[in-house]
């Protein structure tokens, strides 16, 4: 009966954290032609033990190309990626998937998020991607983010930061922000 009683109260008083089950590496490029934002472009490689785990339903081909179809968890994924322009409501994700391979033991996928934005000076875009359940995370730093300009008269200047203003999964984590202001 104490067993029970303590068993009850532990339950009770205590609350039950997790860590993330999922693991990718993320890299994201800017692509702006004549001061017009096209798309950002997300590259992520998932770990090799879960690449493992999920080997038979990915179906990998003999060339290590996976159907889009396969992956099972790629609309998580894509709903990962939080992203807004000029301070506004977060835009809606309308990610354009472009590819996905078995390399190295490790599942990489490439997609792509059309934006066709005319870009002024101090325009800002911020985004990022993590997983308020806590269940995916995705690791990137301020090496992660690379642009690709072309005919343009903007440049820009990123800005790594953990947004405190933002938490979730209890309020233990924040999630890691790219601010980008185009000058």
């Amino acid at each position: 009966m104490k067993i029970l009683i303590v068993t009850i109260y532990l339950s009770l008083i205590t609350k039950v954290f997790s860590h993330p089950h999922v693991f990718f590496d993320a890299s994201f490029l800017i692509n702006i032609n004549q001061n017009t934002i096209q798309n950002i472009s997300v590259d992520l490689s998932l770990d090799e033990m879960n690449t493992l785990l999920y080997q038979e339903e990915l179906a990998p081909e003999k060339d290590g190309n996976v159907k889009k179809e396969n992956i099972h968890f790629l609309k998580d994924v894509i709903n990962h990626f939080h992203l807004s322009y000029n301070n506004s409501q977060p835009i809606k994700n309308n990610f354009i998937f472009e590819s996905a391979f078995i390399i190295d033991n490790k599942l990489n996928i490439h997609i792509v998020f059309p934006l066709n934005k005319k870009l002024t000076q101090h325009d800002k875009i911020v985004f990022s991607m993590y997983d308020k359940e806590y269940y995916y995370t995705y690791d990137y730093n301020e090496y992660s983010l690379e642009d690709n300009i072309i005919k343009s008269t903007l440049k820009i200047n990123s800005t790594l930061m953990e947004n405190r203003a933002k938490s979730f999964y209890f309020g233990m984590i924040y999630p890691l922000e790219f601010e980008v202001i185009f000058n």
